[in-house]
């Protein structure tokens, strides 16, 4: 009878021991994803700023557009930003490259700094016009050149709506308007597009 009880002592010691050493196992468990968290909530707004660092100085937007458009290569040919415009988180730069139009997207973080979105530039014409959204709405962002400063609004004709947009008397503009948020195309037509002179003259400039 001593024999049994002994050994239900030994038995039950054991038992408390491994319960013991499971909980000081998952102890330390939860406290490593504890730090992992940790880390991990330190390092992602570091992250996060590293991407944002261009102020709003054209020599250093100049520079991180040309890099941009480079990469992987070097080309060492630069842009010229003409004009930009900054509409809610979003700022849009016209520049010129070899003689062609551009634009370059640039998103606003929460150190007041912006990163490139997206550059491109090439192909002809006298302006281009896309859809863009931005943290509160669209935009319907048209861009171009009016050497001439002739043109003194367009007007767009955009799923089933029209919208009239003022053009300003300089050679580059980017100019916008709000659409409507369920707005699906994003490239409209070029043929959508109707540029008019002072005297509501249309111009054609295709």
């Amino acid at each position: 009878m001593l024999s049994n009880v002994n050994n239900s002592s030994h038995d039950f010691a054991r038992l408390f021991s491994n319960n013991s050493h499971k909980g000081e196992t998952m102890k330390k468990v939860i406290f490593t994803l504890f730090v992992i968290i940790a880390i991990s909530a330190l390092l992602h707004p570091i992250s996060y700023y590293i991407g944002f660092t261009i102020s709003d100085n054209t020599d250093q937007l100049q520079e991180s557009i040309t890099s941009f458009i480079d990469r992987p290569s070097k080309t060492g040919i630069n842009v010229d930003i003409k004009q930009s415009v900054k509409i809610d988180n979003k700022k849009y730069a016209l520049f010129i490259r070899n003689d062609s139009m551009g634009l370059a997207v640039l998103t606003k973080g929460f150190n007041h700094k912006y990163k490139i979105y997206s550059a491109e530039y090439g192909g002809s014409g006298f302006f281009r016009g896309y859809i863009y959204k931005t943290n509160k709405a669209k935009y319907l962002v048209v861009y171009g050149s009016n050497k001439n400063l002739k043109i003194n609004y367009v007007k767009v004709s955009l799923e089933g709506k029209e919208y009239k947009i003022n053009v300003p008397k300089q050679e580059y503009y980017i100019v916008y308007c709000k659409v409507p948020d369920e707005t699906k195309n994003k490239f409209p037509d070029i043929y959508s597009y109707k540029f008019y002179d002072a005297n509501d003259v249309e111009i054609i400039i295709y």
